[in-house]
C-alpha cells in the first residue's frame, strides 16, 4: 500500500499564506509572492500529520504530490515535522495547470512502475476535485480521502489509523 498525502490544508494548515477567490490566477499570484520562506517557516501541522509521520516512522511507503513549488524552506518544513517522504511529487515554476489536471499528469508516469503497478493508493487531498480526478486513473487502484474528517472539521466517521 501506498500512502500519498497533499500538504496545505491537509497536513499542513497554510491559510495565513492565502486569500479566498475563485479566480485562479489571483490565487496563484498572491500564493506565489507570499511564498517566502518566512512565512513557510510559519505553517502550521495539522492533526493528520501525526498519521503522516507514524507511517513513516512504521516504514510504509509514504508520498507527497503537492501543487506547491517546493523550494528549500519547504524541505526545512517538512524535516522540522519529521518527515521524509520516500517520494516529493511538485509543482515546477511556471506550472500554471489547475490542481487536479496537474496532479494526474505528475503522478501517472510512476503508477506504472513495476513496485507501485499493483499497489493500491490511499490518497489524502482537501479538494474534491483532486480526489476525484486520481481515483478516475484508469487501470489503479485509488481512494480518496477528505482530510477534514481527520483534521476535526468533520466528525471522523473512523481513525485514519484505520488505515494503517
Amino acid at each position: 500500500m501506498i500512502y500519498v498525502f497533499d500538504l496545505d490544508e491537509t497536513v499542513l494548515d497554510s491559510t495565513h499564506r492565502q486569500i479566498e477567490t475563485d479566480d485562479k490566477k489571483s490565487f496563484l499570484a498572491h500564493w506565489r509572492k507570499h511564498n517566502t520562506a518566512r512565512n513557510i517557516l510559519r505553517d502550521k501541522p495539522l492533526p493528520l500529520l501525526r498519521f503522516m509521520r507514524m507511517l513513516i516512522h512504521k516504514g510504509n511507503s509514504v508520498w507527497i504530490l503537492t501543487a506547491r513549488e517546493m523550494g528549500l524552506a519547504d524541505l526545512r518544513l517538512l524535516e522540522n515535522h519529521g518527515i521524509r517522504a520516500n517520494v516529493i511529487l511538485s509543482r515546477k515554476a511556471g506550472d500554471d495547470r489547475a490542481d487536479d489536471v496537474f496532479k494526474v499528469a505528475r503522478i501517472r508516469p510512476l503508477l506504472n512502475l513495476p513496485n507501485v503497478r499493483n499497489q493500491e493508493i490511499i490518497f489524502f487531498d482537501d479538494k474534491a476535485r483532486n480526489r476525484e480526478a486520481l481515483a478516475s486513473i484508469p487501470d489503479c487502484k485509488i481512494t480518496g480521502f477528505d482530510p477534514a474528517t481527520f483534521n476535526g472539521n468533520q466528525q471522523p466517521r473512523f481513525s485514519p489509523f484505520d488505515l494503517a
